[in-house]
C-alpha cells in the first residue's frame, strides 16, 4: 500500500477521515431500521391477540423475513466494521514498513558518507602522522552515532518482522544489506587505524635513527676536534 511514507499517510488520513465520518452515521442508520424491525415484531405479537386466528395477517406472514433481514443487516454491518478495522490495520502496517524502509536508506547513505570520508592519506614525518591518527580518532567518535542508529533500526526489524510476518523476508534483506555495509565500513576504519599506528612507529623509529645518527656525528666531530687539539 502506497509508494512511500508521504504517500501512506496521506491514504490513511483520507480513510480515517473517510471512516469518522461514515461508521456514525451508518450505525444511525442501521440501528433505526433494526428499531423499526422491532417495532414491527411486537405489532405482530399484538395482533396474534386480537385478529381471528384463522386469518392471515400480513405482519404475521412477514415475520421470517423480518427476522432473516435483521440478523443479514447484522452481520453485513459487523463484516463492514471488520474491514474498515482491517484496512485502517494493513495502512498503519505499510506506514510502519515504509517508515523502516526509508530509516534504512537514510542509515545506508550516512555509512556511504562516511566511507566516503574514510581517505588513504599517508604521512611525511611524525608530526604529520599524529595529525592524521588524531583525525582517525575524531572519526570513529562519529561513527558511535551511526553504531547507535544501526542498533535501533537491527531491534526495530526484529519488532516489524514479528508484528508483520508476511513482510519477515523484504525487511530482514534491507536489515542484513544495512549490517553488511556497517561492517564493510567498520573493517575499513579498524585497518586504517592499524595502519596509521604503523606509520607512528614507523616514523617514531625513523626520527630516533635520525636523532641518534646526528649525536654520533656530533660525538665524532667532538672527538676529531679533540684529537685536532691535541695533535697542536
Amino acid at each position: 500500500h502506497g509508494r512511500d511514507v508521504e504517500h501512506v499517510q496521506h491514504l490513511r488520513e483520507r480513510f480515517d477521515t473517510f471512516a469518522q465520518s461514515m461508521l456514525p452515521v451508518g450505525s444511525d442508520r442501521i440501528q433505526a431500521v433494526l428499531d423499526m424491525g422491532n417495532q414491527l415484531l411486537s405489532a405482530e405479537n399484538e395482533t396474534n391477540e386480537l385478529v381471528d386466528p384463522d386469518s392471515i395477517h400480513p405482519v404475521v406472514e412477514a415475520v421470517p423475513t423480518i427476522t432473516s433481514r435483521q440478523q443479514a443487516l447484522e452481520e453485513s454491518w459487523v463484516q463492514l466494521q471488520e474491514a474498515v478495522a482491517e484496512r485502517q490495520a494493513l495502512l498503519s502496517a505499510a506506514e510502519k514498513i515504509h517508515a523502516f524502509s526509508r530509516d534504512v536508506a537514510e542509515a545506508r547513505s550516512w555509512i556511504s558518507e562516511k566511507d566516503a570520508v574514510l581517505t588513504d592519506d599517508y604521512a611525511k614525518d611524525v608530526g604529520s602522522a599524529q595529525n592524521l591518527q588524531r583525525q582517525h580518532e575524531a572519526f570513529e567518535r562519529d561513527l558511535e552515532a551511526v553504531q547507535t542508529r544501526v542498533d535501533e533500526l537491527t531491534i526495530a526489524a526484529d519488532h516489524l518482522a514479528e508484528q508483520f510476518p508476511a513482510n519477515a523476508t523484504n525487511i530482514d534483506e534491507q536489515r542484513q544489506h544495512m549490517l553488511d555495509r556497517w561492517q564493510e565500513l567498520q573493517e575499513r576504519t579498524a585497518s586504517r587505524r592499524e595502519r596509521l599506528g604503523d606509520s607512528l612507529e614507523l616514523y617514531h623509529f625513523l626520527s630516533d635513527i635520525m636523532a641518534l645518527i646526528s649525536w654520533m656525528e656530533d660525538t665524532m666531530n667532538l672527538l676529531n676536534s679533540s684529537d685536532s687539539a691535541i695533535h697542536d
